[in-house]
């Protein structure tokens, strides 16, 4: 009887040991997609700006003659 508990004790040793040499690649792994994600939502905020940026210039060229030709008139009148 006594020979299992020392084992389950070597055991407990055993799984403590390889958790502690595990612990910090773990971390590691963890922070890297942590990082990862971050990268990701950088990432997607970037292309939003470029995308609603080249929008608004889009839009500022079709507005800003319709707009030159409304204040030509108003100015004529």
């Amino acid at each position: 009887m006594r020979w299992r508990r020392e084992a389950g004790m070597a055991g407990a040793l055993i799984f403590a040991i390889a958790v502690g040499f595990l612990a910090p690649a773990i971390l590691t792994l963890a922070l890297r997609l942590l990082g990862l994600a971050i990268l990701a939502v950088q990432v997607v905020a970037v292309v939003a700006g470029v995308v609603i940026g080249g929008l608004a210039w889009i839009g500022w060229f079709i507005v800003q003659p319709s707009a030159a030709r409304a204040a030509l008139r108003s100015a004529q009148t």
